[in-house]
């Protein structure tokens, strides 16, 4: 030892041989080989030196293609978000209806979560005379009582230009004539039906939404109607039991 420490040069070079046990990538042409999308991690003299970082896959020397997550791991950003590819990596976004809890661009089980929309919240987010009921990720509207949508579904969306008119028969009440017209054909379109549960039934089928002042006394006086069939010893139901209409009037 005592040698080494009067000969600088014997010393220097016992440095540099100590030096590439520890690290042999420092003193070899093992990590020059190395793709660059690859990490030198040479021990104890290992040829397999180079290894592919984080995200990408290969034998870390010829090639290291970048994994592509999205495509890898089944829903990777769960039912709320959308996955997209980056080199090396990917992120997540949440899909329309739904909110991030944190940054609008994360990675799954960083804490952050897909929170529903309430687009209800909104004022008049329907437009007028109409209801909003808000659903997981969107949501539908309805109109208010004595208005109809102008398509004539029930549940629409406000961006297909839909909107809540009056209904025809909104003012119906006020015109004895118009409640007639409406009872006869009310009753003249359920006349084969003639137990009260069936015709309940179609009456569900054939409504939506809130029913007029005036459809109401038209369905009543068709399970009048259809009752009656189940009065015993009366011929006639209309003799001793007065029409919703007449109800109406007084």
């Amino acid at each position: 030892m005592e040698s080494l420490l009067k000969s600088p040069m014997k010393l220097v070079l016992l440095t540099a041989w100590l030096s590439s046990l520890m690290d042999p990538c420092s003193l070899s042409d093992i990590c020059d080989s190395c793709h660059q999308n690859a990490t030198c991690k040479a021990l104890n003299g290992s040829s397999n030196a180079c290894y592919c970082n984080h995200g990408y896959t290969g034998d870390g020397t010829t090639f290291c293609n970048d994994d592509n997550e999205c495509q890898n791991v089944t829903n990777i950003c769960g039912d709320r978000g959308t996955c997209t590819n980056t080199v090396g990596s990917y992120y997540c976004t949440c899909v329309s209806g739904y909110t991030s809890t944190g940054v609008a661009k994360f990675q799954p089980n960083d804490g952050t979560e897909c929170r529903d929309i309430d687009e209800c919240l909104t004022e008049q987010v329907c437009g007028p005379n109409s209801h909003c009921h808000n659903t997981n990720g969107s949501f539908n509207c309805t109109c208010q009582r004595d208005y109809i949508p102008t398509s004539g579904a029930e549940h629409f969306h406000p961006k297909s230009g839909v909107r809540c008119k009056e209904h025809p028969q909104k003012y119906c009440h006020d015109n004895i004539g118009c409640i007639s017209q409406t009872v006869n054909k009310t009753l003249e379109y359920m006349s084969n039906l003639t137990e009260p549960q069936s015709l309940l039934k179609e009456i569900v089928k054939k409504t939506s939404g809130e029913l007029t002042s005036v459809e109401v006394i038209a369905y009543v006086e068709a399970l009048c109607h259809s009752a009656s069939t189940l009065v015993a010893g009366e011929e006639d139901y209309s003799v001793n039991h007065p029409s919703s209409t007449q109800l109406f009037q007084n």
